[in-house]
């Protein structure tokens, strides 16, 4: 005779344990692609951030680079003056709506970086007893005697916030 209390196949109960351990293996992988996924983002962001920021810095050190004067009337925005075929030229970078400016002679202004969120500057100048001193634009009393500029921008929203430094001499 055959015994009938021997059966074929999973049972209802080991059929659940198996669905559960799947179900727990499953959402262990899936919290580490989110998780991996999160940080792939926050490093596009602040690679994003970098290229920016390097890309504002050497557009300033190019143009005080080039430049015969750089005055400002404040510490956020820098004017250029140098000589091009003769002619006097100007530029002036400025920031607005979270972006570098140039505004050039014919008064055509060019967004040039996005993503800055502040830019300073502080000018160097030699004083009376042959310091070096880096002050604020309005310390400034003759912009021809000023050596080079400390350029500060700022890039990013937060949390991604970063600031970066430079120092570009007059020629």
């Amino acid at each position: 005779m055959r015994d009938i209390t021997k059966t074929v196949g999973f049972v209802l109960i080991e059929l659940m344990i198996a669905l559960a351990l799947g179900l727990i293996i499953i959402s262990g992988l899936l919290g580490v692609y989110v998780a991996a996924y999160q940080i792939d983002q926050e490093e596009m962001m602040l690679n994003n951030n970098q290229a920016d920021a390097d890309l504002a810095i050497t557009l300033l050190q190019l143009a005080v680079h080039k430049a015969d004067v750089v005055c400002a009337k404040d510490d956020h925005t820098l004017t250029v003056r140098y000589t091009q075929n003769g002619l006097v030229m100007q530029e002036t970078y400025f920031l607005s709506k979270n972006s570098l400016f140039e505004d050039n002679e014919n008064n055509k202004q060019q967004e040039k970086v996005r993503n800055i969120s502040a830019m300073n500057f502080l000018f160097t100048i030699k004083d009376n007893s042959n310091y070096f001193s880096d002050v604020s634009a309005d310390a400034v009393k003759d912009w021809s005697h000023v050596l080079g500029v400390r350029i500060q921008v700022i890039v990013g929203s937060k949390p991604y916030v970063k600031t970066w430094y430079s120092y570009a001499a007059l020629p």
